[in-house]
């Protein structure tokens, strides 16, 4: 199905997303792991009205998201450091590849529901998702965020969306991933939620993964970003679900969320793709 055109791949998804979609989440509510019923209930919750005041705080997300959308200057402006995926960038077109409201809902929805201390992102861009982890934190009441980027203009761009929403819960970790990820993850401790969404190949996908959990909690939990962003990405994805360290891995065709096997290691369990809840 990857082969196909985008529209094709589309249709097909939303074909066998309403044939399949049901049974593959009445069978993820029934894995022998107590987080599934976690990530079923943020799938379900997608559906949902939130609370009012989670309704407005988010609604200030995409408000920031529209004000970046209809900036068409060049992202770079001479003032810092060019990063190395922003010459010929707009304003407008970085924020273009930032998550969709709807995939960025559902880490808000994984956030509260898993109520993770310390999160750690791969890839700020402009801050649109890393304002969603951000706010479910603080609606959780506790909690604090750490997100790494390449671009000081981007992290500038997030800075901004972050104090204009009243985000104070993050802190930016500038460079590449190669150069400032060990280090951070040393002074940081311990990480029990990671959003890998940066630099979509096979080989750095599992040295990001491999990294991260060995400085995080037993039970930590992992959401990888565009696991069918090309074959590599692909073939990461397959390969994570099947690690031993892992017991529960939930396949939303473009986002797979997973969960370390803790000290209890239950029986694992991989969910089938579910096609259509994040469309």
């Amino acid at each position: 199905m990857d082969r196909l055109p985008e529209f094709g791949r589309s249709v097909v998804r939303q074909g066998l997303g309403v044939a399949r979609d049901g049974a593959t989440l009445r069978a993820l509510s029934r894995a022998p792991h107590p987080r599934a019923q976690d990530i079923v209930s943020a799938v379900a919750r997608l559906r949902a009205p939130l609370p009012p005041p989670e309704r407005a705080l988010l609604a200030k997300i995409e408000a920031e998201r529209g004000r970046l959308a209809a900036r068409e200057e060049p992202l770079i402006d001479g003032t810092l450091p060019s990063g190395p995926y922003d010459d010929r960038v707009t304003v407008q077109q970085a924020c273009s590849v930032s998550k969709g409201k709807k995939s960025a809902l559902f880490l808000y929805l994984l956030v509260r529901a898993f109520k993770p201390e310390l999160v750690i992102e791969l890839g700020t861009n402009v801050g649109i998702s890393s304002s969603y982890l951000a706010a479910a934190l603080q609606v959780n009441g506790r909690g604090r965020l750490v997100t790494l980027e390449a671009s000081p203009y981007r992290i500038r761009c997030a800075k901004g969306v972050h104090e204009r929403v009243g985000l104070g819960n993050v802190t930016y970790v500038q460079g590449l991933f190669t150069d400032t990820l060990e280090t951070t993850l040393r002074e940081l401790g311990t990480v029990d939620f990671a959003f890998i969404d940066g630099h979509h190949q096979y080989q750095p996908t599992l040295d990001y993964f491999g990294l991260i959990h060995r400085h995080a909690t037993p039970d930590a939990t992992y959401v990888f970003d565009d696991i069918r962003w090309s074959s590599g990405m692909l073939s990461a994805w397959d390969e994570i679900q099947r690690d031993e360290r892992l017991s529960l891995s939930a396949d939303l065709y473009s986002v797979g969320v997973c969960v370390a096997a803790g000290q209890e290691r239950p029986a694992r369990y991989a969910s089938a793709p579910i096609y259509a809840a994040l469309m």
